[in-house]
């Protein structure tokens, strides 16, 4: 092997008497201190050292000169991104005689990490003998896949050895491994690490970092109080920054004297026990005296004012969620959570926890000022985001594109709930990564889904600062409630908002009519936005129902009134259900859409209904489900299906936010033609729909983004049947009426439109001939001639009448021309089964709006 020395050793004697300091920032080996490696197994690398050898089953080390020994504090930080074993762990060596740290003619004292116990023990080497462990720490520490820490080991002048690890890696949160006197190695040359690693699942992941090696000063300083905790009513815990002697210390509360242990897992907090509870908002006078550490040092009596305040639901908010940090607009490229408290006290979060859709985070010694942030952060990013006043978790989980989070106090009392998914974003790419999403309204907790967006911060984000959308309150945010029937005698109401459980079992807020009575509400957590009416009779399937929403409360306390319609559904047969609009080629920051409407006289499931087109051959393709959840749809009732609502709503106006399906996945329209088929769950054809892009109207020149409607609800798919959306309803009219429908109820045997102007304005757009009474068995031929006397237009031959009919015509000639401005003749032929016919002229003029 090959060795490397990358700064002269002829500096030596200058180096070795001097403390140690390495922080790697140059990511380079070639300043100060000097590093004897071999191969170049270590490399500095984005402010850390960072091990760098690629062969398996091998021991490689750095070492540095240095010659502290007695009186000398160590101290560094790691991470080890992997579970160590007994052939896979880290050496630090303190105090070393040799550069090769590895010879077995070594004196030496070295930390290790790992091992057979997956702990930070402390070992000496002496020649040509195994290892002793002088220190054994606790076991298991490390046995985890990934793990951050700081590690601190001191030795006095008396020669002994205090082993410390920090889990925080903050260095302010440090634990006793144990101490021993050892003075068998009493001079060094070397600091270095050596690595032990087995198979390439281990190479490059050692990181070392802020390495210090310098005189200890021996502690003069009385221990000091670093935090006062409140845990319950009758619970304080009392931090310090070192371990305590207790032997003469008091207690006491407004002059009562307290009992308190010290805590059996951290030496340095004491555990106080209340035999009185304390009040809520009431303050009170912590007295303490008689306080000394384990090595003398006194400190003299002194006061706290503690107050209590239990936290209520909404006094800490999740505030804002990075779930797709790459790529960068400028933060650092970690998920992470935020939190706000909104109360005017400042509070200790301990034991508090967030759940996720894939795990979950318990937040420990944290405490949250009033009005001010608190960032989440895996252990990687705790130390990057410089805005931020943030805690490292340890395996902090994966935030998902769509998911929920739940914020518990430490009883396992909600406090806040989140959620949301690609469409909380608002916009078109930031889905893609790089953005945040912030809370919008901190007034408006009771509406999750719809109280999150995309952060307008140029970073991206703001972790630690104001909201970049926040607002006082949600414009527009209404309540959406829903009723689907489970069965015969149990209703589903659903809703958009969080409601309050407590109140949301009262039977008072809820009646129904025609009189059912409704004999159990059970609200459905963890969200509760379901709630299930449980009622005495079953239901009919020929009525029409209204259930009456009596001040239910939200989870704020804020009352709802209101009236949803509802009915048992029945199963959809041909000719209830029809489809009204098609959407087959949207704007980019939207999606295809199929609005239908209940034409029959009973409620339908919206899950009865399922969606496909036909292959190739003519057969039919998947079958999808029009809702993933059961929705009623009552009679003349709209529903828009789609698979982005929300681009749906940021391309056209929704004027009835309830009348969407959202589902997964579409079936394939593709943009020049297609066919939208609906059935049922026998396989029964409901209705279809055969499109192309040349049925739009020939003034539209670009039609992306134009939906096909259908003018008469009564005459099926045929072409002259479909027209395209109006430019005054923004080209779609998503879960309401038609721009373009036209009227059905006729007046005289036989009518026309007088005067139309086929510019696509939503206004007279069609020139509509009306016929009643055609009778069993009639036919009509209708042809449009120009003043000539020559026919430019047969709109139907030989078609078979209703009672009532209804024709449209758009303007254009037999070979789809548009046709020039002026008057037309409709002649209208009738011929009936018995042989007689009747003809019919009227007059119409056909306009078109100035061209500038």
């Amino acid at each position: 092997m090959k060795p490397t020395i990358v700064c002269s050793l002829l500096l030596w004697p200058a180096f070795a008497c001097a403390q140690l300091s390495a922080d790697f920032n140059h990511n380079s080996l070639q300043h100060s201190p000097p590093w004897f490696l071999v191969n170049d197994d270590f490399v500095a690398k984005d402010g850390k050292l960072q091990s760098a050898s690629q062969q398996a089953n091998t021991t490689f080390f750095i070492a540095t000169p240095s010659s502290l020994v007695t009186q000398t504090t160590w101290e560094w930080h790691c991470k080890l991104d992997f579970n160590p074993s007994s052939t896979n762990y880290v050496d630090v060596y303190l105090a070393s005689q040799l550069q090769d740290l590895t010879n077995d003619a070594n004196y030496a004292y070295f930390v290790r990490l790992g091992g057979t116990s997956d702990e930070v023990s402390l070992f000496k080497k002496l020649p040509h003998q195994a290892p002793q462990k002088i220190i054994d720490g606790v076991d298991g520490f490390l046995n985890r896949s990934s793990t951050t820490c700081k590690v601190k080991v001191i030795c006095d002048a008396q020669h002994r050895w205090q082993l410390f690890r920090d889990s925080s890696a903050t260095g302010l949160a440090y634990k006793t491994e144990g101490t021993v006197y050892d003075n068998s190695i009493p001079s060094s040359q070397y600091f270095g690490i050596a690595i032990r690693q087995s198979t390439s699942s281990f190479f490059n992941k050692h990181y070392f970092d802020d390495i210090q090696v310098k005189p200890f000063s021996a502690d003069t300083l009385p221990p000091r109080l670093l935090k006062t905790a409140i845990i319950n009513a009758n619970s304080i815990q009392l931090l310090f920054d070192k371990m305590l002697d207790v032997a003469a210390t008091q207690i006491l509360l407004d002059g009562e004297k307290l009992t308190f242990v010290i805590n059996t897992s951290n030496p340095q907090q004491l555990d106080v026990t209340l035999s009185t509870p304390l009040v809520q908002m009431h303050n009170y006078i912590l007295h303490v005296k008689g306080l000394k550490d384990v090595i003398g040092n006194t400190s003299n009596d002194f006061n706290n004012t503690l107050r209590y305040y239990v936290p209520k639901p909404f006094d800490v908010l999740i505030n804002e969620v990075m779930v797709k940090p790459l790529p960068s607009n400028g933060l650092p490229p970690y998920q992470y959570i935020e939190l706000l408290n909104t109360s005017d006290e400042n509070l200790a979060l301990d034991n508090w926890s967030i759940k996720t859709n894939k795990g979950s985070i318990t937040i420990t010694n944290a405490m949250i000022p009033a009005r001010h942030y608190l960032l989440l952060v895996g252990m990687q990013g705790a130390q990057v985001f410089p805005s931020a006043t943030t805690i490292g978790i340890n395996n902090f989980p994966v935030l998902q594109e769509q998911d929920v989070l739940q914020l518990f106090d430490a009883k396992g009392s909600i406090i806040h709930t989140w959620m949301h998914n690609t469409d909380s974003y608002q916009h078109p790419y930031k889905p893609n990564g790089g953005w945040s999403l912030e809370l919008i309204s901190p007034y408006q907790v009771c509406f999750p889904a719809q109280n999150v967006m995309a952060s307008k911060d140029g970073k991206g984000g703001t972790p630690g600062l104001v909201n970049s959308v926040v607002t006082d309150s949600l414009l527009g945010m209404n309540s959406i409630f829903r009723i689907a029937v489970a069965d015969s005698n149990q209703l589903i109401l659903q809703t958009n908002v969080l409601l309050d459980s407590s109140f949301a079992t009262n039977l008072l807020h809820y009646q129904i009519t025609p009189s059912v009575t409704i004999t159990k509400a059970q609200p459905i957590p963890p969200l509760f936005q379901q709630v299930i009416l449980s009622c005495s009779a079953p239901l009919d399937t020929g009525i029409i129902y209204q259930l009456q929403l009596k001040a239910l409360p939200s989870c704020k306390g804020e009352s709802t009134e209101g009236s949803i319609s509802f009915a048992r559904p029945t199963k959809p047969r041909t000719g209830n259900i029809i489809i009204n609009e098609v959407l087959f080629d949207p704007p980019a920051i939207a999606a295809d859409f199929v609005e239908i409407v209940n034409t029959g006289k009973t409620a339908i499931n919206l899950q009865d209904i399922l969606l496909t087109n036909r292959r190739t051959d003519g057969s039919l393709g998947t079958l999808l489900p029009a809702s993933s959840q059961q929705q009623l749809l009552l009679p003349g009732e709209y529903v828009a299906i789609t698979t982005n609502k929300a681009g749906i709503c940021r391309a056209y106006a929704c004027l009835q936010m309830a009348n969407f399906s959202q589902i997964p996945s579409l079936p394939s329209y593709p943009a020049t033609s297609g066919n939208v088929v609906l059935t049922n769950s026998i396989g029964e054809v409901l209705d279809e729909f055969a499109y192309h892009k040349d049925f739009h109207a020939p003034q539209i020149v670009n039609t992306q983004g134009v939906s096909l409607e259908k003018l008469h609800w009564e005459l099926g798919n045929n072409r002259e049947n479909w027209h395209s959306a109006a430019s005054t309803a923004g080209y779609a009219t998503p879960g309401y009426k038609n721009s373009q429908s036209q009227p059905s109820n006729l007046a005289l045997d036989w009518e026309v439109s007088p005067v139309f102007s086929p510019d696509n304005d939503g206004y007279q757009d069609l020139c509509n001939i009306y016929c009643n009474n055609g009778g069993l068995g009639t036919q009509a031929n209708i042809t449009i001639f120009n003043l000539e006397g020559k026919p430019v237009r047969h709109l139907v031959q030989n078609e078979s009448l209703g009672t009532q009919n209804t024709f449209s015509w758009n303007g254009l000639g037999n070979n789809r021309e548009q046709l020039p401005v002026g008057h037309y003749i409709i002649f209208i032929e009738i011929f009936r089964p018995n042989g007689t016919t009747w003809c019919g002229k009227k007059a119409v003029a056909l306009l078109r709006k100035r061209i500038q």
